[in-house]
């Protein structure tokens, strides 16, 4: 996110949230990262290592509703929100969820901590690596499996990535997590709906093609247009976008 130019903030939580866990509270020093933050990748690294020690209760989601909630927001986790941001979720697990609450609890506490964006998409993006399905091939300790459905289903409601966490290694599952997050964020709302034959799309004066992988893509719900994979229009990128509404074609 560093050289694609985004101002971002980046905290970890554990999903410990027993007395002696971090009950949402972000850990490390310092626990909120930022662009300007010195060796920002070893910071994130010694942030995201937390081992297995605590509760064997996973409570991911209870987890992150305590972490962004105006209590701990305002205390311990101050300089994290910024109200206009796309609040990005992810969760690493190898177990299910053991929150209180359902999963339809946290998809509407979102959308009332991160209301709708201008063209209606969400403010918020839920991403999961867990165990997917039961699965021989995927388990835990002791060869048990527990898929994390209850995390998936909030990575649904939001169109986030999914991913095994039983895969060879996590860094295809990152780099697809990261290329969904950068799509969301350059997602270009347009004032009407438009015309898909007559859009034309330039970043930095080169034509942009109409193309779900390295392209753009639109949709009429919102008047969204979204750019996928090498199209993806790095911060600063000049954009320019034409059209004509639906109604104006002969």
């Amino acid at each position: 996110m560093v050289t694609s130019g985004f101002d971002f903030r980046i905290a970890v939580t554990t999903m410990d949230m027993s007395g002696s866990g971090a009950r949402g509270s972000f850990v490390g020093s310092p626990n909120v990262l930022t662009k300007s933050t010195p060796d920002l990748r070893n910071a994130f690294i010694r942030n995201i290592s937390q081992g297995t020690r605590g509760s064997d209760l996973s409570r991911g989601l209870e987890a992150m509703a305590f972490a962004i909630s105006d209590s701990k927001l305002a205390g311990e986790n101050s300089g994290f929100w910024r109200k206009e941001a796309l609040l990005a979720v992810i969760f690493l697990t190898d177990e299910e969820d053991a929150s209180a609450n359902n999963t339809q609890y946290y998809i509407e506490l979102l959308d009332q901590k991160k209301p709708l964006f201008i063209g209606g998409s969400r403010g918020w993006l839920a991403s999961s690596i867990v165990v997917k399905e039961l699965s021989q091939q995927c388990t835990s300790l002791n060869q048990f499996a527990s898929p994390g459905y209850r995390y998936v289903g909030l990575s649904d409601a939001s169109n986030g990535i999914i991913e095994s966490i039983c895969s060879p290694d996590l860094i295809q599952a990152s780099a697809n997590i990261k290329a969904r997050i950068t799509e969301v964020l350059t997602q270009y709302h347009l004032a009407s709906d438009a015309d898909v034959e007559t859009i034309r799309i330039f970043i930095n004066g080169k034509l942009i093609a109409n193309d779900p992988s390295n392209g753009w893509t639109y949709d009429s719900r919102g008047y969204t247009i979204t750019f996928h994979g090498s199209s993806i229009p790095p911060a600063n990128a000049k954009v320019q976008i034409s059209y004509k509404p639906k109604k104006a074609r002969a």
